[in-house]
């Protein structure tokens, strides 16, 4: 269980253990991240909002080490399969269901029907504070003012449930921790009033009232409003109960409302405002969800939001229909901005319905002259069932004349789309080149870590080291006698086991690393059995190895020193067939079951091959026949055994996700 308090300070517990994170932005991603639980971000978005005077390139490096220092801080050694960051090359997600609790969730949470006294009690009590206190990235800003709302709104509506009830002493405690709070909330005196007026502490109202004024005049420099104003003449002198004081049927509506913020969008549109800063964002933004933008006035505030690198998705649900909000983000997009912030209008439209969304997508794919944003572009266009058109006319731009951006593009399209069902012809040689170069770069991390753990694997092959010599004092102890004439025994366990040692660490790396290279190459290779060839490849190593045994160990082989390159070659590369079977694939999950499988397929087929080799080369030996058979145990084994997950996968893991990818 993981659980984050934001406000009044930023602080991390694991399981009731706290957790230090250092880096500043790396509590920023893990704040927003948790916050915004179970919602992916594209890694380009998350990397301009936490490091925007920093290159793509260079934001895109911080982003990447900052997720492995939240994974190296928060995942403990049984989380092995990443269960609360979902990564992929695309986006970055916080798991909803991974066992999480963030403070500011609590007061974010709706209000629906009829709210107990208690619950409200609760909800308020988790803010100690501004929301992440020493923050100041633009989205803290918004985020910040979107609490404070929330706080408001659940405090005044607590202390009205309280009034009602006549609950003196708790309107009086929850009145000045309202107060404590800072910005003077009006509501708060006058409940406070009220019930000092009920516990007939008239003094005591009188002094509220004088502190409202002063407050006000010292913080924002304004008297108080004609509801203050009758509620103290009411208590004082006994005028008139004025309106809008809580009863049972009546609850205020929030100081700053939704028509109190058209009117000022309305003065910004005459003053022809083209774009507002987050001071003014973030006013508006204190509104609550109950604003509606006008059809006028969405393109202000989604361009505003843009260019500001804030999230805008609160801007985009706010307006009264998708097309609406599209033709916003397109009026944005056409004044052509700077890149990032076409990528981030991209990023927006992604998340829109409708044909309107489809039609600029499809405009941006096949005309923007950036090529990430173009790629960006087309990969979603695609997705959205446009495949085949996005694909077509990026190939026929390539055929005329190939763009940086349309080559960009439709790679992109291949790599997380795949190859349209109908593929004319296309610039093969430097499409494929592309491709290959792009998908090492997007995986070679995870390849390295599949070939890493194969060799890892491979190392108990220390283990087969050490039971040949046992294998031959046992069953042959005339060769065991022959050998220990020029070796002591000791030395000769020694060296068994440093060359099979040795011999497990090297076959498992290159059949590690070839195996998953094929997967990475998938999009170029297409086809799966490309995994066995290239785990072939990996196999000779096995027979240039062996073959130099089987000569040594019999200096005028009887069958024959071409039988024996031969058979030994033909099960090297059965052999590395067979590692294909037994390394799972670079992206999908691993599950126990599924890997102990894959081990015992991959261990029977290996026995099964062996014996006709064995025969072939040393006919009558059964000696040689019996270590083969236990090698032939050992490899897959070895190799295998190190992808054997530690605990099953969380079933809400995505299988498309490469967990290792981001260790720096």
């Amino acid at each position: 269980m993981i659980d984050i308090r934001t406000l009044g300070q930023f602080s991390v517990r694991l399981d009731g253990d706290p957790v230090v994170i250092k880096q500043r932005r790396t509590q920023s991603l893990l704040a927003f991240l948790a916050l915004n639980a179970g919602k992916a971000y594209r890694r380009e978005k998350l990397a301009g909002m936490l490091w925007p005077d920093a290159t793509e390139a260079n934001a895109r490096n911080y982003l990447r080490h900052a997720l492995w220092q939240l994974r190296k801080a928060l995942e403990t050694r049984e989380d092995v399969n990443g269960v609360y960051f979902h990564a992929d090359a695309l986006t970055i997600a916080f798991d909803r269901a991974a066992g999480l609790g963030v403070d500011a969730q609590r007061l974010l949470r709706p209000l629906r029907g009829e709210v107990s006294t208690d619950e409200l009690m609760a909800d308020v009590s988790v803010y100690g504070g501004e929301f992440l206190p020493g923050f100041y990235e633009d989205w803290v800003i918004l985020d910040r003012e979107r609490l404070r709302v929330a706080l408001d709104n659940k405090m005044q509506r607590l202390l009205d449930q309280l009034l009602v009830a006549e609950r003196w002493h708790d309107v009086v405690e929850w009145g000045v921790r309202w107060i404590a709070l800072g910005h003077s909330p009006e509501p708060g005196y006058r409940a406070i009033m009220i019930a000092q007026h009920g516990l007939g502490d008239r003094a005591g109202m009188a002094e509220t009232y004088a502190r409202c004024r002063q407050a006000l005049e010292e913080e924002v420099g304004v008297e108080p409003s004609e509801l203050t104003e009758a509620t103290y003449l009411w208590l004082a002198e006994g005028a008139p109960r004025p309106a809008g004081l809580p009863e049972p049927e009546n609850v205020p509506a929030p100081s700053f409302t939704a028509a109190a913020a058209q009117s000022l969008l309305s003065q910004w549109r005459l003053q022809d405002r083209e774009i507002l800063d987050v001071a003014s964002l973030a006013l508006i933004h204190r509104a609550g969800d109950d604003l509606v933008l006008r059809d006028e006035d969405a393109p202000l505030l989604i361009r505003s939001a843009i260019h500001a690198d804030v999230d805008v998705d609160p801007w985009l649900e706010r307006v009264s229909a998708p097309a609406v909000a599209v033709a916003a983000l397109a009026d944005s997009y056409r004044p052509g901005p700077l890149a990032r912030f076409r990528r981030r209008i991209v990023d927006a439209l992604a998340g829109l319905p409708g044909p309107e969304a489809d039609e600029i997508l499809l405009e941006i794919a096949l005309s923007d002259d950036d090529p990430g944003v173009r790629e960006t572009a087309a990969v979603e266009a695609a997705k959205r069932g446009h495949h085949e058109l996005v694909a077509r006319r990026l190939v026929d731009e390539l055929n005329q004349q190939a763009s940086k951006s349309s080559l960009a593009a439709f790679v992109a399209v291949v790599m997380d789309v795949g190859w349209p069902a109908d593929m004319v012809p296309y610039p093969r040689l430097l499409v494929n080149a592309t491709l290959a170069e792009r998908c090492w770069r997007r995986h070679r991390r995870a390849v390295m870590r599949h070939a890493t753990l194969a060799a890892t694997g491979g190392s108990l092959m220390v283990l087969y080291g050490a039971a040949v010599p046992a294998l031959f004092a046992l069953f042959f102890p005339e060769r065991y006698a022959g050998t220990l004439s020029y070796m002591t025994a000791g030395a000769y366990y020694v060296l068994m086991m440093v060359i099979f040692g040795l011999y497990g660490v090297i076959q498992g790396w290159l059949a590690g690393f070839f195996i998953a290279a094929a997967d990475a190459l998938r999009p170029v290779l297409r086809h799966r059995r490309w995994r066995a060839l290239l785990g072939s490849v990996a196999g000779l190593y096995f027979a240039l190895n062996f073959t130099a045994i089987s000569l040594l160990n019999y200096n005028d082989p009887a069958v024959g020193t071409l039988i024996v390159l031969l058979a030994n070659l033909l099960y090297g590369i059965v052999l590395g067939a067979i590692l294909s079977l037994v390394i799972p694939e670079l992206q999908t999950r691993r599950l126990r079951a599924a890997q102990l499988k894959r081990m015992a397929l991959g261990t029977i087929l290996a026995v099964v091959a062996v014996v006709p080799l064995a025969f072939a080369i040393l006919p009558g030996d059964m000696s040689g026949l019996a270590t083969r058979l236990m090698l032939a145990l050992a490899i897959p084994l070895a190799v295998g055994v190190r992808f054997i997950p530690g605990r099953e996968a969380s079933p809400s893991t995505p299988t498309s996700v490469i967990h290792h990818e981001e260790e720096p």
